[in-house]
């Protein structure tokens, strides 16, 4: 029963998505009597480039994507698509509403942190409508919107655990990251290595020798064990 006192907790994950993203994953495991176990883990996550879910992405050429490098992989497209009933005319380089249907272009408007921009009104009619104020306080409103690019990550392992840990015993993992940062420009694509160790040897009843280490390319994304996906 819900009164005065009761408290309220929303909690929510918000995820913007440009593209469908598919994830999958696999674990499997052998062992070879008591001194042999075998163990190997697939882990990928990839954006569907050829489905965007973004209205403006839809209407763009998918070579000049291919040709979009950015440092953080997000960039930065218009939002204004030619449209005979749109409601908008390009005039001097900015958007002037030009009547309801009466425009070249449907143009979107959206908000920055940030003035200098368009101002949003409303007309007779209560029909929303933008305006080029870049000196209004409330110019926060642009025809543009930030995109990130389709990515693909992996990661695949093989471990291999040999002896007993009372004993002679040692284990050892490779694994190749692979991470494409543009989906759409297959020549971006980065594969790269890794390995680590840790392996105990006894020398009778009081010394033992152990080593343990790791080598890895610089452009390794990570390198961690892999626990098996939850089914």
């Amino acid at each position: 029963m819900i009164s005065e006192n009761s408290r309220i907790v929303a909690e929510f994950n918000y995820v913007n998505e440009f593209y469908s993203r598919t994830s999958i994953g696999a674990h499997s495991s052998w062992r070879f009597g008591k001194n042999i176990r075998l163990q190997t883990s697939y882990i990928r996550e990839k954006d569907d480039e050829n489905n965007p879910v973004d209205v403006h992405l839809s209407n763009m050429p998918a070579d000049s994507l291919s040709q979009i490098i950015t440092d953080d992989g997000y960039f930065t497209i218009s939002t204004a698509i030619a449209d005979s009933s749109g409601d908008y005319r390009s005039i001097d380089g900015r958007w002037v509403y030009a009547g309801e249907n009466r425009g070249t272009h449907t143009v979107y408007f959206y908000r920055e942190n940030r003035n200098g921009g368009y101002v949003r009104t409303y007309n007779n009619e209560g029909k929303m409508l933008y305006t080029y104020a870049p000196e209004d306080a409330l110019s926060q409103y642009f025809p543009r919107r930030k995109i990130s690019l389709p990515t693909t990550q992996w990661i695949g392992t093989v471990d291999l655990e040999l002896g007993q840990k009372d004993k002679a015993h040692g284990v050892f993992e490779g694994a190749y990251s692979g991470f494409d940062p543009n989906n759409y420009n297959k020549k971006s694509r980065r594969i790269t290595p890794a390995l680590k160790w840790d392996a105990t040897v006894p020398l009778g009843k009081i010394f033992r020798l152990q080593t343990n280490g790791w080598l890895k390319d610089p452009g390794f994304a990570a390198f961690s064990e892999l626990n098996p996906p939850g089914l």
